[in-house]
């Protein structure tokens, strides 16, 4: 029998502590989170749910969930107008995926105030006034959404070329008449034309930068009168 040293101490085997200790550890954070589950109401699942289900990921291949409309009511108890904005935007994705505009729609959230942008060549044929046949469909779904959605909304076209005020006015004329017919109060409507003398920054694909429309979506209730006369050319 081997003898020990002197001098040297014995050393337990006592490693099995570190793995209990880990074990324990995992048990009480599952616990923890069982417990917050639990607090956790049908509203607030609800939405974890659906953030989840308007995820692309890699483990579903890039396929998206359906993404539901938040609730007129929900918007209109939001606070801040920037979290009502983003609401509506959320809104407008969902009213026009699978659509010829999903791809073509910009949306910009700037001073209280959500513009829905499209380029005029995706809307209207050449130097056309009526808005083309294959966009109605994706133009009504948006009115819709729109019309149980709070807040003004200002129709605002761009043109250039041959009578640009006339071709502008006439664009948001067409879009907003939708609007109408598919149910939003002519009340929180208007329009505006701009020429030449009030250029954007967008480049179209025949080089041109004025030609557009812009739904913009007011977040709080425009000050100043900024959506009205109701017909506007600059």
């Amino acid at each position: 029998m081997r003898r020990r040293k002197q001098g040297q101490e014995a050393v337990p085997h006592q490693g099995w502590i570190v793995t209990f200790g880990d074990l324990t550890s995992l048990m009480l954070t599952f616990f923890i989170l069982i417990v917050a589950i639990s607090t956790l109401d049908k509203k607030g699942l609800a939405e974890i749910s659906n953030q989840f289900s308007g995820m692309v990921t890699a483990f579903n291949g890039g396929r998206r969930g359906e993404m539901s409309i938040i609730p007129n009511e929900e918007i209109i108890r939001m606070h801040e107008s920037s979290d009502r904005l983003l609401a509506m935007r959320r809104n407008a994705l969902a009213a026009i995926r699978d659509t010829t505009l999903e791809s073509h729609l910009r949306m910009l959230v700037i001073d209280e105030k959500l513009i829905l942008r499209c380029n005029g060549a995706i809307l209207f044929d050449g130097s056309e006034r009526k808005l083309r046949k294959e966009q109605q469909e994706a133009v009504q779904r948006l009115a819709r959404m729109l019309a149980i959605s709070p807040g003004a909304i200002r129709i605002e076209g761009r043109a250039d070329g041959k009578a640009p005020w006339e071709t502008a006015l006439a664009r948001a004329a067409s879009i907003l008449h939708i609007m109408e017919e598919e149910g939003v109060d002519a009340q929180r409507l208007s329009l505006a034309g701009y020429g030449p003398m009030r250029q954007a920054g967008d480049i179209d694909n025949e080089g041109r930068n004025n030609n557009r429309v812009d739904i913009v979506l007011y977040g709080n209730e425009p000050e100043n009168g900024e959506n009205g006369p109701t017909e506007e050319q600059q």
